[in-house]
């Protein structure tokens, strides 16, 4: 593969990242993250005393000691940081869990931004990549490392969610790296507690389970089962309940099956793949930019079509000419050419799907997540008058699309098979 279309193909992503960071001006999620570090540097130990006017920081104290260098620089140098930082994060994403090598995942990158989870994560200066990125490293990289556990310790500083990874290595009886996990996790609340024990104390004894502290839970960006249940008027105000309870349940099993089987069988991506789509299901809250584990999902799926991939294919996917000076797509002139435009770019990302896999659950799960993911369709379902109740069916099932696909995904990692992977597991080869 020429170097020069692999160095091309990643500027073009750079390229799209600038002039989305130029649209957009200063990430919003990211003043969070700086004006917490800010606080932290300054030993103001009130992390959690936000005004009206500003959205709320949620994450465990010692999280805004790790994310102070963000805080260390200048607003729009720390906004072009992070940007990079996230398309490196992705790259090596993309790499690991295609496994195709360094050139191919930056070919991949401009097809990446495509996908709603990973434009959102940009457009938000959030940190979605950067765990994905700890917790692929962790568990991806090798199994037998001095480190393992340690990362996946650091992204559960960041934000609690990623626990539920841990079972992973719990299937895999790893109890080493369990334990580096634990040590980590224990060190970094001690040391919070050392450094801001008010904020501390705040954080562990009230503001760990106040999931409506960061928005309303049917706002139909939370992708998550209690979202979809607020929205859908079941259980109480929140989603939860005895049903939630229930459905999280099933979910725990599904993804305890889906992580034993593809343990036995040596497909470590699958396992991981199946973790986080347990953590995005159960979790109180999950915005629809938090899935950004569905690129590496579609790795999985497209991974025959994508050992094809050139310069040449990528092209053929963009949406709109590469020299087009703006991230988004020229505006239509009239809603049928939109609709044209949006059917003739799901029909070229599609085209590589077609040719993906012979599982055929595969193939219509992935062609089903590039509709949704790559159309936004997510965002057509807001209800005229914040009346959920007086949707019909159809537009509530489109406003959690995330949660019902994300059951499906799951249920296909526990169910389905894979012959030759079952032989080599049979036989004791990994």
């Amino acid at each position: 593969m020429p170097l020069a279309a692999v160095w091309a193909t990643g500027g073009l992503a750079l390229v799209l990242s600038f002039v989305l960071l130029w649209l957009f001006g200063q990430p919003e999620d990211l003043g969070v993250y700086r004006s917490a570090s800010a606080l932290a540097l300054n030993g103001q130990d009130r992390l959690y005393d936000t005004g009206s006017d500003v959205l709320p920081y949620t994450y465990p104290p010692i999280a805004a000691f790790l994310l102070a260098p963000v805080t260390l620089l200048p607003a729009p140098m720390a906004a072009v940081l992070v940007l990079l930082l996230n398309l490196l994060f992705l790259w090596r994403i993309t790499w690991l869990f295609l496994g195709k090598g360094p050139a191919v995942a930056v070919l991949l990158l401009p097809l990446a931004r495509l996908v709603e989870p990973v434009w959102q994560t940009f457009s938000f200066g959030q940190v979605n990549l950067l765990l994905a990125w700890l917790i692929a490293e962790d568990l991806l990289n090798g199994r037998r490392r001095r480190w393992a556990g340690t990362l996946i310790g650091l992204a559960i500083l960041v934000k609690l969610t990623p626990a539920a990874f841990l079972l992973v290595p719990l299937v895999r009886r790893d109890l080493a790296s369990l334990t580096r996990s634990f040590l980590t996790v224990c060190a970094g609340v001690v040391v919070g507690f050392l450094l801001l024990p008010a904020s501390s104390a705040t954080y562990w004894s009230g503001l760990l389970g106040a999931s409506a502290r960061v928005g309303g839970p049917d706002y139909i960006a939370n992708q998550s089962l209690a979202g979809a249940m607020a929205r859908a008027g079941i259980g109480s105000h929140t989603g939860t309940g005895p049903v939630w309870a229930l459905l999280c349940l099933v979910v725990v099993t599904l993804a305890t099956i889906a992580v034993h089987r593809a343990v036995r069988a040596g497909r470590d991506r699958h396992a991981v793949l199946a973790a986080s789509l347990c953590a995005l299901l159960i979790s109180p809250i999950s915005w629809s930019h938090h899935w950004v584990w569905v690129w590496p999902l579609l790795l999985l799926w497209c991974s025959g079509a994508l050992a094809r991939v050139t310069p040449e294919s990528v092209e053929q996917v963009q949406p709109w000419p590469t020299d087009h000076p703006s991230v988004l797509p020229p505006r239509p002139r009239t809603f049928a050419q939109g609709v044209r435009e949006t059917l003739s770019l799901l029909k070229r990302a599609c085209a590589a799907v077609s040719r993906s896999s012979s599982d055929r659950a595969a193939r219509a799960l992935a062609f089903a997540w590039v509709t949704v993911t790559v159309s936004h369709v997510l965002w057509w379902a807001f209800p005229a008058r914040g009346n959920w109740a007086a949707l019909p069916v159809w537009q509530l099932v489109l406003a959690s699309v995330y949660a019902i696909l994300g059951t499906a995904s799951l249920a296909w990692c526990a169910f389905h098979t894979d012959p030759a992977a079952d032989r080599r597991a049979g036989n004791g080869v990994p």
